[in-house]
């Protein structure tokens, strides 16, 4: 299996590393970048803008996203991503397993932003939806089952979904959970962690868990996926759902970073997928968060 050359690799990983010895976390993490390059694991996902740069902060280089309100000259009017594709990184990485645990880090930079009316997306685990044998689709793609996105007044929020049925045919979903995870800021760094098991019902044992700079936020259980062959492919960047549509905006450009990404199995831990520099024992303090199991029908926009 091949990864990727890190600047971080030490700083990253060095609190797992004596915790465990160097072999077992090399062994537990299944992908690693610091973006010096996009190629060969990524590809765009809409426009084509997105390219690497020296990072905001001053140190190494970064992945940066931007989009321009009614702009289709490099493509998409409202995603600027990167999906994986190359078969050089674990399959687990491009497609999670359901009812496996994952762990998640990577950090996110907002370089122009602003809140507006009708929110974007930042991050998010892609359903991948079932298809006979001749590749036409048996359901429809509908909502990622998980996404880190920004509220109209500006914080971080994440929704989470899953639908037990084999196949979705509507957008009506079995469980759906909204969490708000801190306020956004220009001009610095914001570093997650999700740590997921993925599930469809609720025998499966379902967990989600999200820190937000070191602190957290989330201590969830119940089911977070679609019953789905393939299970959830990240997408990275930026989606401003709303421009899909042309509905109403307060804001014409939007650009970010993104600094460093690491997925672990699970194996992992906060520290081996941490994308903070210098580590601190992660939060045991969870902070409310919405009801769960409400049963809506959410659009796709």
């Amino acid at each position: 299996m091949r990864y990727p050359h890190s600047r971080l690799w030490t700083s990253a990983l060095c609190a797992g590393a004596m915790m465990l010895g160097a072999s077992q976390v090399h062994a537990q993490l299944l992908y690693k970048t610091d973006f010096e390059s996009l190629e060969p694991e990524w590809r765009h996902h809409g426009n084509t803008t997105t390219r690497i740069k020296p990072s905001p902060d001053g140190y190494g280089k970064a992945a940066y996203f931007e989009i321009e309100h009614g702009d289709s000259s490099n493509g998409s009017l409202y995603r600027s991503e990167i999906v994986f594709i190359s078969d050089e990184v674990h399959p687990e990485v491009r497609n999670a397993e359901i009812g496996k645990e994952y762990w998640y880090g990577f950090s996110i930079w907002l370089d122009e932003h602003e809140p507006d009316v009708r929110g974007e997306n930042w991050f998010q685990w892609g359903r991948t939806p079932d298809r006979d044998a001749a590749g036409n689709l048996l359901e429809i793609y509908g909502n990622p089952p998980l996404s880190l996105g920004s509220t109209d007044d500006g914080r971080w929020v994440v929704l989470s979904m899953s639908d037990k049925r084999k196949y979705s045919t509507d957008k009506t979903f079995t469980t759906w959970n909204r969490f708000v995870v801190g306020e956004q800021e220009l001009g610095r760094w914001h570093h997650f962690v999700f740590n997921v098991k993925w599930a469809y019902d609720e025998g499966q044992g379902g967990l989600l868990r999200i820190w937000k700079d070191g602190k957290l936020k989330v201590d969830h259980r119940g089911p977070n996926a679609y019953n789905d062959d393939r299970g959830p492919k990240i997408t990275m960047g930026i989606y401003k759902f709303s421009w899909r549509q042309d509905q109403s905006t307060n804001v014409d450009r939007i650009a970010s970073y993104a600094g460093a990404v690491r997925i672990a199995d699970h194996r992992g831990s906060f520290d081996m997928v941490s994308t903070i520099p210098v580590h601190t024992p992660p939060s045991r303090v969870v902070e409310p968060h919405a009801p769960r199991d409400l049963r809506v029908s959410v659009s796709d926009d």
